[in-house]
């Protein structure tokens, strides 16, 4: 989060947390975790990786704490998920 607001010119996090905020209506934290499980999503969605390759593939500790964010963010799990965009 320091590089993104040194990169954007704010030596101040909480700075730059607010004006972030202001202008996209949700923290800089936020905001990267959306853009994360957008892309998780589509791997779960469009390729046949594992949903532990996907979770390890992004940093997750734990299989469980990636469905918990995803089924909360979703509404179903990602398993369900995959199996409702077969075709």
């Amino acid at each position: 989060m320091y590089e993104l607001a040194g990169l954007c010119g704010y030596d101040c996090i909480k700075t730059f947390t607010r004006h972030f905020k202001k202008c996209f209506g949700q923290t800089p934290y936020q905001w990267m975790l959306d853009r994360k499980m957008e892309e998780i999503n589509s791997l779960v969605v469009n390729s046949d990786m594992s949903i532990t390759d996907i979770a390890a593939m992004y940093n997750f500790k734990n299989i469980s704490h990636l469905i918990s964010l995803y089924t909360k963010r979703y509404g179903i799990p990602p398993r369900k998920s995959r199996l409702q965009d077969i075709p």
